[in-house]
């Protein structure tokens, strides 16, 4: 009796021993710490773990196998994410959770999650779960930038700025000049989400005019949603403001005199000699564009005067009077160009209507004094520098045209106007060029001096 009872008590054992293992395996998600001990020990996320901030976990392992994390919202069980499927031995594991779901969006501050960490190996599964909370971030401003570290405000294109918020809120920005006296503003409570962010300047003051040239920065700063504020940011950077027309020469009668010039095609190189009709050559003019001054006529030859297209110095000559025409200006436009201040001036009909700064010839390369009729232009030209775009002639194959650059960037150009720094040519900031080329017309009076 005693050996039956036996038989049937180890009988009924054998078949309860597989029912429990398989219950451990998949016990639910409230009880799998317990069930899991033996595989996952440990579950620890990093402390104080921000809303939209990356976020560590670590996790502590007694057996290897495939280790998967979930993000999970504590009230309904729905998986938000799921980071780090990796096989991974026994031992410590730490991973980082970007701080952002697949959507995009973050973890709500104050709001219950789960952070479970599943391990496969075998055949098994074992899970250990842990709660936690993301707390409010407190307002911060990261990687604030400015377009460029000079600023020329004439080149007709806006300065940016670009920073990254780590929180929705109002965004200010406003401008400083040296002294830490405050100028303008540039975002005064505008309305942002976290991320990315670009503000734009035009340059100028709220009526239109020119700032002092000097150095300014931008501060900025953040007020979430809560009130509270972040720490400064800021950027500094040179501006250069173009100068003003009230400097302008009165010259304006000038534009209007008649010229004379070559009657040749414009890059054709016309000599002057030092006897009518032979003697040796004192150098040469380019037709149609180059004045000269007639000193005197005798017979069929004339005594001009002019300045060489190299070395800018004076030189007389002889040159057949047949040769030489007169052109009457008819353009409403006359440009002056300082080479000792490197500034230029455009007037219109007697009064000046822009200035801005140019950089002429340098050492070697001077820029030719005298009076000069714009022939013709073209859209651009190569050089060693990169591409000159909006080329305006003005003697031969000097030309007024943008600042050199490529790939949209002028900032070493534009840097040294104000200064002589060409082969010849007259430089010009971006968008003045293009406003010459679209509006001042061929046979313009140029002077040089």
């Amino acid at each position: 009796m005693k050996r039956r009872v036996l038989c049937c008590f180890m009988a009924l054992l054998m078949m309860v021993m597989p029912l429990a293992g398989a219950q451990a395996a998949v016990m639910p998600a409230a009880q799998s710490k317990a069930a899991s001990s033996g595989a996952i020990t440990a579950l620890k996320v990093s402390a104080n773990p921000m809303a939209g901030e990356k976020i560590s976990f670590f996790v502590r392992l007694n057996r290897g196998g495939r280790l998967l994390m979930k993000i999970m919202d504590a009230e309904t069980g729905k998986v938000l994410s799921q980071f780090y499927n990796k096989s991974r031995s026994r031992g410590s594991v730490k991973m980082a959770f970007s701080g952002r779901l697949g959507d995009g969006s973050t973890l709500s501050p104050g709001k219950r999650y789960l952070v479970r960490a599943v391990l496969k190996t075998g055949a098994k599964r074992y899970e250990y779960t842990k709660e936690f909370t993301v707390l409010r971030p407190s307002p911060k401003l990261t990687s604030l930038k400015a377009s460029s570290s000079y600023y020329y405000p004439d080149s007709n294109k806006a300065m940016k700025f670009t920073l990254k918020t780590n929180a929705s809120g109002r965004l200010y920005a406003a401008l400083y000049d040296a002294k830490g006296n405050q100028l303008q503003w540039v975002s005064q409570g505008k309305t942002v989400s976290a991320g990315s962010q670009s503000l734009s300047w035009s340059g100028r003051k709220a009526g239109g005019d020119y700032y002092a040239t000097g150095k300014m920065t931008l501060r900025a700063y953040l007020v979430d949603e809560s009130g509270a504020t972040s720490p400064t940011a800021s950027v500094s950077f040179t501006y250069d403001a173009p100068p003003t027309v009230e400097d302008a020469p009165e010259i304006w009668e000038e534009f209007t005199k008649p010229v004379t010039v070559v009657n040749a095609n414009y890059l054709s190189e016309v000599y002057l000699t030092s006897r009518p009709g032979g003697g040796s050559r004192v150098g040469y003019i380019f037709g149609q564009s180059v004045g000269v001054k007639v000193l005197k006529t005798s017979g069929q030859y004339s005594y001009v005067e002019t300045t060489s297209y190299r070395g800018n110095r004076k030189i007389r000559g002889y040159i057949k009077t047949s040769r030489l025409k007169t052109i009457t200006p008819t353009s409403p436009f006359g440009i002056l160009v300082d080479k000792k201040t490197q500034r230029a001036y455009v007037y219109r009909n007697g009064a000046v209507v822009k200035s801005f700064k140019v950089s002429t010839g340098k050492s070697g390369y001077t820029t030719p004094s005298g009076t000069y009729v714009i022939p013709n232009r073209k859209p651009g030209f190569s050089s060693n520098l990169g591409y000159c775009r909006y080329a305006v002639r003005v003697i031969g194959r000097i030309y007024f045209h943008q600042v050199p650059g490529s790939n949209g960037n002028y900032a070493a150009a534009t840097r040294q106007l104000g200064k002589p720094a060409s082969s010849g040519c007259i430089r010009v900031p971006v968008g003045v060029a293009e406003w010459i080329y679209k509006n001042i017309p061929n046979g313009t009076v140029v002077i040089i001096r």
